[in-house]
């Protein structure tokens, strides 16, 4: 089933991509969903919004923003191609030309913004060779170097890595994947947005409670292994299994798993 919103955080922060083929009232009940799956853990977030082709038509962009506002979030800016973004732009009683000199430094290559408006309109332009998914990068990456104790919540729209471990009472939730360089027996939550292809991996996964995406499981008490070989948590066939890592690992691919329900 194709993902109608998804959610990238990035080096300007969170980033939600909507699909700009797919009815927008689809569209607004997936974010809304995906709003509410995330809780508080948004609340006073500032977001930009990428249409892609998408042209909104009066009152969509009033919806997305009502949407946030319910989570107490900003909408930021919204991002666009050439026909999205002038449609935007007329919704906001602006108009968008592509200037001849080169975009601003601050703003990144490809990209133009138009600070005129209180919700600035970017239009990127892509070379016809190009695909629109080399603009998008993938999602960022936290790296805490130290163990995460008890009490200690993480949150991260991207991925985070953990250079340690990660003890019982701990908490880490990260909209991509979790990968922790040590034993994680705490709480994780991995793919927070609705990403089911997310996995949590540990040198030894005993977790007091695991989740990817909206699947929720955890290790099986007295099944931990004593071996050092890395683990990795993933959803198949609509539940989370833990197996050992191995290289090459094929999300798609079958492995023996040993717990999950």
């Amino acid at each position: 089933m194709r993902e109608l919103v998804r959610f990238k955080g990035n080096r300007d922060g969170l980033t939600v991509i909507l699909d700009p083929e797919a009815d927008f009232q689809d569209v607004l009940e997936e974010l809304e969903k995906k709003l509410e799956a995330a809780g508080n853990f948004l609340e006073g977030a500032a977001v930009s919004v990428d249409l892609g082709s998408r042209d909104l038509q009066p009152g969509q962009l009033s919806a997305l923003e009502k949407a946030f506002l319910s989570k107490n979030m900003r909408l930021r800016r919204v991002m666009a191609g050439p026909s999205g973004a002038r449609g935007v732009a007329s919704l906001l009683e602006g108009s968008v030309s592509v200037p001849e000199k080169a975009p601003s430094p601050g703003v990144g290559d490809g990209f133009w913004e138009d600070t005129d408006k209180d919700i600035p309109v970017i239009q990127y332009r892509l070379p016809a060779h190009r695909h629109r998914e080399d603009l998008i990068s993938q999602e960022q990456t936290i790296l805490i170097q130290r163990t995460v104790r008890s009490g200690q919540r993480i949150f991260y729209p991207g991925n985070v890595v953990v250079l340690g471990d990660v003890n019982p009472g701990a908490e880490i939730i990260a909209g991509g994947n979790i990968i922790v360089m040590g034993t994680f027996r705490g709480l994780a939550h991995a793919g927070a947005f609705g990403d089911e292809n997310a996995v949590v991996a540990a040198i030894r996964l005993e977790p007091s409670q695991l989740r990817i995406a909206g699947y929720i499981t955890r290790a099986p008490e007295g099944d931990f292994s004593s071996s050092q070989q890395p683990e990795i948590a993933r959803v198949q066939d609509g539940i989370v299994i833990i197996e050992k890592y191995q290289p090459g690992f094929d999300r798609y691919s079958r492995g023996q798993g040993k717990g999950g329900s």
